[in-house]
């Protein structure tokens, strides 16, 4: 449990001045916890005994987030 709550804290302490300033550091946050995500869902899945293809995941992952339009003019 004490762990999750530094995990916690540590990310709030990062996340919440990205969402503040908005822009391109939020976008980066986001990708940062996506990129996390995806690579730990990767191995959720590989330790299930399936086979996942982490970078492709990943790279799936980091192509939709990046081709969203968000930074768009």
């Amino acid at each position: 449990m004490l762990k999750r709550t530094l995990a916690a804290v540590v990310l709030a302490a990062i996340g919440l001045p990205a969402v503040f300033f908005g822009g391109i550091f939020y976008f980066l946050f986001i990708s940062l916890l996506l990129g996390i995500a995806a690579w730990e869902y990767a191995h959720i899945f590989r330790s299930a005994g399936s086979h996942a293809s982490t970078p492709l995941l990943v790279g799936g992952v980091f192509f939709v987030w990046g081709t969203r339009g968000e930074f768009s003019a």
